[in-house]
């Protein structure tokens, strides 16, 4: 089961699970200190990728 919401934990941090799975994983990541860091810190990433996307799509609209 942990190794199942694990592999869910980079679709979470996505946003691109259903609702269901979605409450499933967060009800786990808020259970599990280790599955809460590994959540943060794909969280931290997903969020630097943004930001460099919004830089890449700014620098070639102008």
């Amino acid at each position: 089961m942990l190794d199942e919401i694990r592999d869910l934990i980079p679709a979470y941090c996505a946003g691109s699970l259903p609702e269901d799975l979605h409450a499933r994983v967060e009800e786990a990541i808020v259970r599990s200190p280790e599955l809460l860091a590994e959540a943060t810190e794909l969280s931290i990433v997903n969020d630097h990728l943004l930001e460099v996307r919004r830089a890449i799509d700014a620098e070639a609209s102008a």
